[in-house]
């Protein structure tokens, strides 16, 4: 799979997101393999932050701790993928002489009334990249309390740390259901959070 049959958007907010459309045999392999496998996943709660129940990990070539030992239930060209996206990224903003190095994957499987705070990711180190996957949407987002006409349930929302008179500061894709099959791929220091009062899947 070559980088000149990606396709991506471009979306800055200080320090650039780009939102991949994520091909059908790598989205549906992290899917089935979630699903066939959960009762035997590695629970991932300890190093996260979300207040979810069914966090698991599918990856962990970090180094090993009393949260989390090295494993890894994904084939190769799904791993190979994540490193060609990120390597795009840095290709794409001109960002030059760094190592990769693919640290971590793992699900959210979020529930109503489960959500994400802000957050930042990070691995070994406080530098590097990070993206999210959205692999199923529930059929519904549950009731929006007010202002229906902007609603805000099961968003996701990445929030940047630029500034100035036109800065943009955070970013919600138009329409989150078109973010089924997307990748967004961003710099770890940004700032992400899910919203709440979400349904459950179908």
């Amino acid at each position: 799979m070559g980088t000149s049959n990606l396709n991506f958007d471009f979306v800055f907010l200080g320090q650039s997101v780009l939102k991949y459309q994520v091909p059908l045999d790598i989205f549906s392999a992290i899917n089935q393999i979630y699903e066939q496998n959960f009762h035997n996943l590695a629970p991932a709660n300890k190093q996260l932050v979300g207040k979810i129940e069914n966090e698991h990990s599918l990856f962990y070539n970090g180094q090993d701790q009393s949260k989390m030992k090295n494993h890894n239930i994904l084939p190769r060209n799904v791993t190979d993928y994540f490193m060609m996206i990120f390597k795009h990224y840095l290709a794409f903003n001109k960002i030059r002489d760094y190592d990769t190095h693919l640290n971590s994957i793992w699900v959210n499987e979020m529930k109503q009334h489960e959500y994400n705070p802000a957050h930042i990711h990070r691995g070994m180190l406080f530098t590097g990249l990070s993206s999210v996957m959205i692999l199923k949407m529930p059929s519904t987002f549950g009731k929006e309390y007010s202002n229906d006409a902007i609603p805000q349930n099961g968003r996701l929302q990445i929030l940047g740390a630029s500034n100035g008179q036109f800065a943009k500061i955070d970013y919600q894709h138009a329409n989150h259901r078109t973010l089924l099959r997307d990748t967004l791929c961003i710099v770890q220091v940004q700032l992400m959070s899910f919203h709440q009062n979400q349904n459950d899947y179908h």
